[in-house]
């Protein structure tokens, strides 16, 4: 978890034993308000960090897409905490984070899978692939992809739905409490 404080025009961005200090004090100042969208961000990050490479996911290549990263930032000059929650990338795009437009399998997708030179000649043109080099070259052809979903974007479904309805859920239960009292 990161913090970014900005105040006129300036921005601060805090680690290690700084960081926890800024924390603790935080934590210790805090609203109500403020401690439900810190947890419902830490709750939304650890079951997305969980699923994005589960079955419901996708396959595991560098690792960078499933980092997820609940951020915090303070805008002192307009009284302002924002809790967000979102897959990092060491890229960035006019200063900012690229976003990771991560997608589960489509219901066409297909993989690649090594076969006997019997099956690829009867398989149709269409499905066939390349032959792997080496001694003896392996032929491939295309199957249906078994872990094929509906596409999806894995922000939306495993961190913006949630974080929303998380959200939604905290401030109506705000309200009930603020008319009551």
């Amino acid at each position: 978890m990161s913090t970014r404080f900005t105040a006129e025009g300036a921005e601060v961005q805090l680690d290690d034993g700084l960081q926890r200090w800024v924390e603790d004090l935080l934590e210790s100042a805090q609203t109500a308000a403020i401690k439900a969208l810190r947890q419902a961000g830490r709750e939304v990050a650890a079951e997305a960090e969980r699923r994005w490479y589960g079955p419901s996911g996708v396959q595991r290549r560098t690792g960078k897409s499933g980092d997820i990263r609940v951020r915090e930032a303070v805008d002192l000059r307009r009284g302002l905490v924002t809790v967000s929650v979102g897959s990092t990338d060491a890229r960035t795009v006019r200063g900012k984070p690229v976003v990771a437009f991560v997608r589960r399998p489509g219901r066409t997708s297909t993989i690649l899978t090594v076969v006997t030179p019997k099956e690829y000649f009867a398989a149709p043109v269409a499905m066939r692939g390349p032959w792997l080099p080496g001694t003896p070259r392996k032929p491939q052809i295309f199957i249906p992809n078994p872990a094929a979903s509906d596409g999806a974007k894995l922000l939306d479904v495993f961190i913006r739905r949630p974080m929303r309805k998380r959200v939604k859920a905290i401030a109506r239960e705000l309200g009930e409490e603020l008319s009551r009292g």
